[in-house]
């Protein structure tokens, strides 16, 4: 029974996206995306062939430090690559990732496609990362003894695997050879439910954001803007996070240099700020130390620089809880800085709960919280004795990726 509602609920999500692909971008790319046929593998009979599934690009970057420590390991000669997205988020933004030997989009969970795909790629391991719980991909891989983990999980006492009507779902976890959880409530939560094969390892984005913080990337126009000044850097934002921020940026402009990236980096919503922070922003694609060096306002109108960025920041604001969720905190986080974000969806994200218990991030309603929340750390003794302990949270967490890379090379 519960095989033929799973199935039905996937046919149904393809239905519903394909209506929605009609008038939404996302859901659009996400049908097309799957029309362009799978990669056809390419790997020699001695490779060590492993898959990583991620759901998107927050996702992709906890997996990330995993596939560069086997890289390490194991040659390209012994080892092949394969990454998958559910969304177009992450796949058009990593679909060249160069550590990859196929980047592809993952099929709907139907018991065919799973069939059809592992059976393509014959993986060795397959790792599925954080909430990523594809139970046919996962029935297919235990009916093909393929062992599969999931790392970096998280687990809340609210999911349908806790609830009176959810065991079905809950014994799916059992066909995990091993899950590697963020926290010990997760651990706990699956342990007096049964669930054995788990382990505790912890995030491995503190990992990934940490092995950044310690590379020197120069950005010379970014160190020119910034002169001697405070600089705040605002990140990931969307139109929510802006409507709070504007009288902020405002009020600041003459005290704090800001530098914006939006999460959306599209001509029309650059245009949008420019317009409406006026001459005093510049946008760094053209910006001139000659005759911008007085500029308030830089604004990032490429991607991928963020993570660099905030090396240079004082303060930092992180969009995204004003909507769907908070984007990634622990990019600010491991260049130490005190870091605020919207009040509405962080509480899934367990790094920005700890932060929060720590006084080094704080959730903000409006415009006049924000200000509140600001106002003591230009005390710069404040702000230091807060970074430092920002900064020393990030690094008291790392070593996940070691930890899940010993049981991966054990497997292979």
């Amino acid at each position: 029974m519960f095989q033929i509602l799973y199935n039905t609920s996937i046919f149904l999500y393809g239905v519903a996206i394909k209506l929605a692909s009609f008038f939404n971008k996302k859901a659009k790319l996400f049908i097309e995306g799957r029309k362009i046929p799978l990669p056809l593998p390419a790997f020699a009979e001695n490779q060590k062939r492993v898959w990583f599934h991620c759901a998107s690009l927050g996702e992709f970057e906890q997996a990330l430090p995993l596939i560069e420590e086997l890289k390490k390991n194991l040659s390209n000669k012994n080892l092949y690559v394969i990454v998958s997205f559910f969304s177009p988020s992450g796949y058009e933004i990593r679909k060249n990732y160069a550590l990859a030997d196929v980047v592809c989009y993952l099929p709907l969970d139907t018991p065919e496609n799973a069939k059809r795909f592992i059976t393509l790629y014959k993986p060795d391991l397959a790792i599925f990362v954080k909430y990523e719980f594809w139970f046919n991909f996962l029935k297919e891989l235990q009916r093909k003894n393929i062992p599969a983990f999931s790392v970096s999980a998280i687990f809340r006492k609210e999911q349908i695997f806790f609830k009176s009507y959810g065991k079905p779902f809950l014994r799916r976890l059992r066909m995990f050879q091993m899950i590697f959880t963020q926290d010990g409530k997760s651990l706990n939560l699956l342990r007096e439910k049964g669930i054995s094969q788990v382990m505790m390892a912890g995030d491995t984005r503190y990992d990934r954001v940490y092995a950044i913080s310690e590379q020197k990337t120069d950005l010379p126009e970014i160190e020119k803007f910034c002169g001697n000044h405070k600089i705040f850097v605002i990140g990931s934002t969307w139109d929510e996070d802006m409507h709070v921020l504007f009288p902020i940026i405002e009020s600041y402009k003459g005290q704090v240099k800001f530098i914006i990236a939006p999460h959306e980096i599209t001509a029309k919503c650059i245009q949008v700020l420019v317009n409406k922070l006026g001459r005093e922003a510049v946008r760094l694609s053209a910006f001139d130390e000659k005759k911008d060096m007085d500029a308030q306002i830089l604004i990032v109108d490429s991607i991928g620089l963020l993570s660099r960025i905030y090396r240079y920041g004082h303060f930092a604001y992180v969009g995204g809880a004003f909507g769907q969720g908070l984007h990634n905190i622990l990019e600010a986080a491991c260049y130490g800085m005190p870091i605020f974000f919207g009040n509405k969806n962080y509480k899934k994200f367990k790094e920005a709960i700890d932060l929060i218990q720590l006084n080094g991030a704080f959730p903000i309603e409006d415009k006049m919280e924000l200000e509140h929340a600001i106002i003591p750390f230009f005390d710069e003794e404040k702000r230091k004795e807060t970074a430092k302990e920002v900064k020393d949270f990030v690094k008291n967490n790392t070593g996940a990726t070691a930890i899940i890379l010993q049981h991966i090379l054990k497997v292979l």
